[in-house]
Order: structure tokens, then sequence, then C-alpha cells
């Protein structure tokens, strides 16, 4: 019979082994312990951080597309400054007085007339092929004289449609203004005229308003997209040569007619900037040119200063116009604006002639650049990609080249693209006759067409592509009068958002402002 040790107590072996036992449950119990007050120290202390830490601030998402709203709905020679801000509100030097006066065609976030063209002014070159030494390094002197903007190293400025004079009048800068545009009326044409003033060459061009429908769709597309669409392009499509559109500091650019901006949200900043004259976080000085009356009672141009008065615009941000967070509601309303959707036709025939209309499009090679989805955007016909359109769409103020980590750094960015390309060692491709390939989504309710707005109905504009786009151009001549209403009316079912039916009208509500129309004389 074999007994436990627990029956003898008194047995020294028994004895040893309680010691033992005791000692491991000592020290499992002081270990346990120890844990134990580690654990309620890690405790306290990330209570400690979490009592210090902020709570994060959640966003009202209605109420910040609310204000947003309101922010491009604004009229600013009404509504005055915003409450509570320091800035002073709109101008000095501005092209509208809200964001809505612009962007309106086919609805609230739309494309813009020809009349709220923005205006460029570049310096030219004289229409001559021998210019001496000499004579050269006196014109550009003169350059400043001119407008001192010139003398700031910029070759391309931004002619504001309103403006303050010596004391304020308006009537003076606009009596300025048309001495560089031209008295009356101008036309436009494929080639730009160029102005002599002042012994030295001016060339105006302009830039229409594009539409904003969809903006934030094309906000979210990846870059590595943007990289593959090009690469893929190139393989099945050897007479294209579509590149990733780049900023001034090198990243990939989605927005603006070259595609010179990155983000929706710096496309905001910089419209509220350089189109209204606010003051925004990043853009808070802007330059002033105060006029000067001469002997003779001629308006010309003192030196430029920065405005930096609270009455005069603000300069520091302090000053602002628009805080931060408004910003963000203005950008994240822009990039609510939904995206256009093809619309059907009015009865089957016109259905009809929409579906073959879209086969005679990818026919004669519109979609290899006219890309029908890019990712998320789907419908957009664009691949968003900059390419050569061909000399008589050139225009002064080039699209950013092709640059890395080394030489953005040279570059000077400005709102509309880039001027300080001298600074390159080596660019590759026709930066002058580079544009960003335009989203056709709504373009039924967008016209006037191009860049500039010269074309007033889509079949100019396709007549128009030159380029990289000769092939499809010469091929959409080539077809019957039949196939090309077929192609046009499918066009015509890319409609803003809330469009109606296709129809087979011409005119207005059909192609724009005619299906046959010409170039008209526009008031300045």
């Amino acid at each position: 019979m074999v007994h436990s040790p627990r029956a003898w107590p008194n047995d020294p072996h028994t004895r040893d082994l309680s010691r033992k036992n005791v000692a491991m449950k000592l020290r499992t119990q002081f270990r346990m312990g120890s844990v134990a007050v580690a654990l309620l120290t890690l405790l306290g202390g990330l209570q400690l951080f979490a009592a210090d830490e902020k709570p994060k601030k959640t966003i009202d998402r209605a109420a910040q597309l609310a204000e947003g709203k309101m922010l491009f709905e604004r009229d600013w020679s009404t509504a005055g400054p915003l409450k509570g801000a320091r800035g002073d509100g709109l101008g000095p030097m501005y092209n509208d007085v809200s964001c809505v006066a612009c962007h309106n065609l086919g609805g609230v976030g739309g494309a813009g007339p020809n009349k709220n063209n923005v205006n460029l002014l570049s310096r030219g070159r004289r229409p001559v092929t021998k210019v001496s030494t000499r004579r050269r390094s006196r014109s550009s002197k003169q350059f400043g004289k001119v407008h001192p903007g010139f003398g700031t190293g910029s070759s391309t400025l931004i002619l504001h449609q309103f403006g303050e004079g010596p004391v304020g009048s308006a009537g003076d800068y606009e009596k300025w203004r048309n001495s560089l545009l031209g008295e009356g009326k101008y036309r436009l044409s494929l080639v730009h005229p160029l102005r002599r003033i002042q012994r030295v060459w001016l060339q105006l061009t302009q830039r229409n308003t594009p539409a904003l429908f969809g903006a934030g769709i094309i906000d979210s597309i990846p870059d590595s997209l943007l990289i593959e669409t090009a690469e893929i392009q190139e393989k099945q499509f050897p007479e294209i040569s579509g590149r990733v559109p780049q900023t001034g500091t090198g990243a990939v650019g989605r927005f603006g007619w070259r595609g010179q901006t990155g983000t929706l949200h710096e496309f905001v900043l910089g419209a509220c900037a350089v189109e209204l004259g606010l003051q925004v976080p990043g853009n808070t000085i802007q330059t002033k040119y105060p006029l000067k009356r001469g002997q003779e009672g001629d308006i010309r141009v003192r030196e430029p200063f920065k405005v930096r008065d609270p009455r005069l615009g603000g300069g520091t941000d302090t000053d602002l116009d628009l805080t931060d967070e408004q910003c963000k509601s203005l950008t994240a309303y822009c990039a609510s604006l939904s995206a256009p959707v093809p619309v059907a036709g009015a009865h089957l025939q016109v259905s009809l002639d929409v579906y073959k209309g879209h086969k005679l499009f990818n026919k004669i090679g519109c979609a290899a650049c006219h890309v029908k989805d890019m990712g998320p955007a789907k419908d957009v016909f664009s691949d968003l990609l900059l390419h050569d359109m061909g000399k008589k769409l050139a225009d002064p103020l080039p699209a950013t080249p092709e640059i890395t980590d080394e030489t953005a750094p040279s570059f000077s960015s400005s709102y509309y693209g880039e001027s300080a390309i001298e600074f390159l060692a080596t660019i590759t491709t026709n930066i002058r006759q580079e544009w960003r390939t335009p989203p056709l989504w709504g373009v039924r309710d967008s016209a006037p067409y191009m860049h500039d707005g010269r074309a007033y109905s889509l079949e100019t504009a396709i007549r128009m592509h030159e380029g990289e786009a000769s092939r499809s151009g010469k091929r959409f001549r080539a077809l019957t009068s039949k196939q090309r209403e077929q192609l046009l009316t499918f066009l015509n079912s890319l409609a803003a958002p809330g469009g109606g039916p296709v129809s087979r009208r011409f005119g207005r509500s059909g192609f724009g402002a005619g299906f046959f129309s010409t170039p008209v004389e526009l008031e300045d």
C-alpha cells in the first residue's frame, strides 16, 4: 500500500516538499503582482495621454457642402467681405465677382461663355527674320515700361477684367486695359494677332472657362492610371505621343487646359486668388499695378507693389478673405458636382443614330485620346494627357515640359501655366502646342469649344484638330454628311447633369451656338 506524502506530516522528506511548494507559490504570486502593477501603470499612462489628446473634430458633411455652395454663388461685389474676416474681399484686381458668374453653362458649375474668357498678355516676337542684338536688348527694356509685370521676369501676364485706377477709378483702369487689348472689338482667330505698343510686340491669348462637373471624380484618379494609359497609348497608336501632365513642382497634373494643376483643392485656391483677388492660404499677397496720368493725360502704370494693407486685400494669414476651413468647404462643394452621364434619344431613330455615331467615333480614331472610361471616371471620354495639336493651336504660354526633381525648382509656377522654361536644358516636346484632352462628358452644354472658345460648334472644333489628331480629322472630313450627323448626334448625347434627351435639332439646344456657325466679333 502506497501512501501520499500528505499522510505523513512528520516525515522529513514531506516537510521539504511542503517548503518548496510554499516558496514556489510565493515567487509566482510576486511575479503576478509585479505584472499587475506594470499593467496598472501602463493603463494609467494611457488614460493620462488620452485625457491630454483633444478629440478629433467630426465634419458635418451637409453643413460643409452648404457653406461651399454659399461661397461658390456669393457675389463679392454686393455681399462684401465675409463676417469676421480681416481681408477686404474682392480684388484689387479680378475677372468677375463670383464663381458662378463664370461657371454656369448647363447649370451651376458648368463652363462659361466667351465674354468671361481670361485675357493673357505675352511678350511677342517681332515678325521679321533678322533683328540686331542691340535692337533686341533695347526692346527687352521697353516691355517693363508697357507693363511692369514683365519686369519681374514673367513672359505672360493675366490682364484682369477689372482693377483699381489712381484713386479707385474703374474708368481709368478700363482705358489703360483697352490700350493694350486694342480699342473696341476684336476677333478670335486661328492666329492670335501681334500688337506693337511703345516699340514692343505683345500677343493676346485667352482661356475659356472649363466645366467643373465630375471634378471630384477626376481628382480621385490615381497617378498610376495616367502613367499606364500613356504607355498603352504609345504602343497601340504610334502616331500619338500623349504624355502625363506635370505641375511646376513636377507632380502629376489633372486640372487646367494644360493639366498644370495637380489637385482640385489647388485649382480652387488658385481660382480664388487669380479670378476673384481673394486672399486665401498660400495665396495671401496679390500684385497690384497702380496707374498714373502722364502729361498728356495718357494712363500709364507705375512699378508694381505687393498689397499688404488689409483694406486693399491683406498681406498675411491674419488678413485672409477665406479661412482654410472655408476653402475646404468650397473644394468639397466643387467635388460634389455630379458627373455627366449620357442621355437617351428622344425617340428610337435618334437612339440608333447615337449608337452608330459612337461606333464612328471609335472607328475614325477619336477614342484613342478621348478614352471612354478612366478608372472611376465613367463616360469621361478623355485620357487627361497632353497632346500636340499643331501649330495653329500654339500658344505663347507653354505647357510644363518634362521635368525632374533637379529641374523643377527652376520653374516659376503660375495659375495658367509655366513661363520660365529657359532654365530647362532640354525640352523634348512641342510644349507650346500641347493641350490636355478635354473631357467630353457634358460637351453638349459647354459651347464654345477649344481652349480659347474659338470654335462655336462641335463640327468646327473637330475640323480644327491637327498635329497628333490630324488623321482623325481627315477621317472625319471623309465621312458622308449622314455619318457626320450621326457622330455629332452621339456627342449631343453627352449632356450636362440633368440635361434633356437627345434631339436632332441643330442650334443652341443641340450643338452649341450653331451647327455650321462661324466666329463672330466679340465685345472686349
